[in-house]
């Protein structure tokens, strides 16, 4: 939701506020268009309060549906310039804005929209409408859009502030605005793939369309593609002259996301909803901020009402779940399973309902689901090799937590002889041997563990495998009582795995009574603040020497955030790794 990776200096900073409050001035008429003028009224029942959350509804009377499509993308992103009111697409707004018509050339040559406002059970209230020919439908529509919003309350200073076109939002195009119409809804029934192929279309045919840029971008980030994500949400930022404020915020929270700078999104969030206090998409980028930072209870009642005004978006389903986890409410979690399977990622959505379970001590029932998870992705095709990977270590971290030895262990050879058979899974997860090695090693399964590594030599491992298969290897050697020796040491120290040459050297000065050495090579170790493994070591070496008032409470505050499933450090969870679930097991 990678360790969640995800500053923008000031100029772009400045930027963004700027967008926000950009004076592009009336929209003139399309050139050679022939667009009536909307017909303003002034009717006191149409006054709605700022803030309203108004749902918009379109029904035209067309053969074409590309051609509603379009209509509907281009309304409301001209309405949604609006920082005096909500406009949303979906939902159940307090509102419903209700735009008629007929297709161009049905009526005469000429076709003609109208506005009008539902309030609950009362009779619709009509607006305005506009007439116009056929080939000025963006100029009617950004005419449309205008008076609607004067008629409803909407203050001239904001009116005149945020009036861009609407083929400046979207495109000129009415089959790329139709398409990204259609990637909405696609993504609103969770199907992301189909929404990707629509946008993909979509910037075929307008590659500079802010909206659809501004979608995939958010797609890519959804489905973990970083670099895309990073890449397109780029391309709209140079576009802040024609984005919309929901697609330019979407597309700089994205690039902070990236660069992991939410301080920073929280200071640019919290100063553009100043000036715009009802944009939901600005509201959500304060609450994620708020989630990456820890700060949960600040964001759990804004998380809460963006549920519920983006029902299908899986960003705020997913910060939500991660704050009523944050704050012991994991059941409550657990009462919105079935969205969470639907909306989000698959791993995404099965290690969260792991986290759940597991918090809610519901562990049968989390052994069900590891089970099943594990029968379902090894049969998906689409599920790529890492994850199954991820899924492994989450099933041997539960039985390691439910003193399973056996299980664990069988969990742990299985994924040794995944990327022993496999070079291309090893060079991605090459990485996590030391940790496994350690588990296994801890578990009096070093010599097995060791002969799977030494088999990994039949690959012939690259540069970027050697260093974290020899540390592997001098792990399993240590815990043999045959390492490290000087030369093991050297070597890993020199790989630059600074913390795994300290915590080995400390081992070796343990067996050897040498208790002061040790214990500042395994505080050092700590220092480095990169391994959880290293602060249990320190303990289990106070403990030996008696003094288990210092140890105590560093086992307890390990075992503390272990269990503390942080939306920033996902795989930090105690469910996550195996070496977590050993240290918090140790730490009992």
């Amino acid at each position: 939701m990678n360790r969640c990776q995800l500053s923008l200096a000031l100029p772009t900073l400045l930027l963004f506020l700027a967008s926000c409050a950009s004076n592009p001035g009336p929209v003139p008429p399309e050139p050679g268009s022939q667009a009536g003028a909307a017909t303003r009224v002034s009717n006191p029942a149409l006054k709605l309060p700022a803030g309203a959350w108004i749902q918009l509804k379109v029904e035209i009377a067309s053969r074409r549906k590309d051609y509603a499509a379009a209509l509907r993308s281009w309304l409301h992103e001209a309405l949604a310039q609006s920082p005096h009111f909500d406009f949303a697409r979906n939902g159940t707004g307090e509102y419903q804005l209700i735009l008629r018509g007929n297709e161009p050339g049905s009526d005469n040559g000429h076709s003609r929209l109208v506005t009008s406002l539902k309030h609950g059970e009362a009779e619709l209230i009509p607006i305005t409408g506009v007439d116009f020919a056929p080939g000025s439908a963006i100029a009617a529509i950004d005419r449309l859009a205008l008076e609607t919003r004067r008629a409803l309350g909407e203050p001239q200073t904001t009116l005149t502030r945020e009036a861009r076109s609407c083929g400046l939002l979207v495109s000129t195009s009415e089959a790329c605005a139709a398409l990204c119409d259609r990637a909405i809804l696609e993504l609103q029934g969770g199907h992301r793939i189909r929404a990707a192929s629509e946008l993909g279309h979509a910037l075929r045919i307008d590659d500079r369309s802010p909206l659809a840029l501004s979608l995939m971008a958010g797609l890519r980030a959804d489905q973990g593609r970083s670099r895309q994500a990073n890449e397109l949400a780029s391309r709209v930022l140079q576009l802040s002259d024609r984005a919309s404020p929901s697609s330019f915020s979407r597309a700089l929270r994205i690039r902070y996301m990236q660069e992991r700078s939410f301080e920073e999104l929280l200071l640019v969030a919290e100063k553009s909803i100043g000036q715009r206090p009802y944009d939901a998409d600005l509201r959500f980028s304060r609450a994620f901020a708020l989630c990456m930072l820890g700060r949960y209870s600040d964001c759990h009642q804004e998380l809460v009402s963006l549920r519920r005004r983006f029902p299908h978006r899986p960003g705020p389903l997913y910060c939500l779940t991660h704050a009523q986890l944050a704050l012991g409410r994991a059941k409550r979690a657990l009462a919105a399973r079935a969205d969470i399977e639907s909306i989000l990622p698959k791993l995404v959505s099965f290690r969260l309902i792991a986290f759940s379970l597991l918090l809610a001590n519901q562990f049968d029932e989390l052994a069900t689901h590891l089970r099943l998870g594990s029968e379902r992705f090894a049969r998906d095709q689409t599920i790529p090799a890492e994850l199954i990977s991820e899924l492994n270590e989450m099933r041997s971290a539960f039985a390691i937590l439910r003193n399973d030895t056996q299980k664990a262990t069988e969990c742990l050879l299985a994924e040794l002889d995944r990327l022993r058979s496999d070079s291309r899974l090893l060079l991605r997860r090459a990485e996590r041997l030391p940790a496994i090695a350690w588990c296994l090693a801890r578990m009096g399964k070093a010599e097995a563990s060791r002969s799977f590594l030494t088999a990994m030599d039949k690959q012939e491992p690259t540069r970027q495998v050697i260093p974290y298969l020899e540390t592997a290897r001098a792990i399993a050697r240590t815990w043999l009582a045959k390492g490290p020796t000087d030369r093991e040491l050297a070597v890993v120290r020199n790989f630059g795995l600074l913390t795994w040459s300290e915590r080995l050297a400390a081992q070796r000065a343990t067996r050897s009574g040498r208790f002061s050495e040790a214990e500042a090579l395994l505080r050092s170790a700590v220092t480095r603040g990169d391994s959880l493994g290293a602060a249990l070591e320190q303990a289990e070496l106070w403990v030996s020497l008696g003094r288990r008032e210092q140890a105590g409470p560093l086992l307890t505050t390990l075992r503390r955030e272990l269990y503390k499933a942080q939306m920033s450090d996902p795989r930090g969870f105690v469910l996550s790794r195996p070496e977590h679930a050993m240290v918090a097991q140790a730490a009992k």
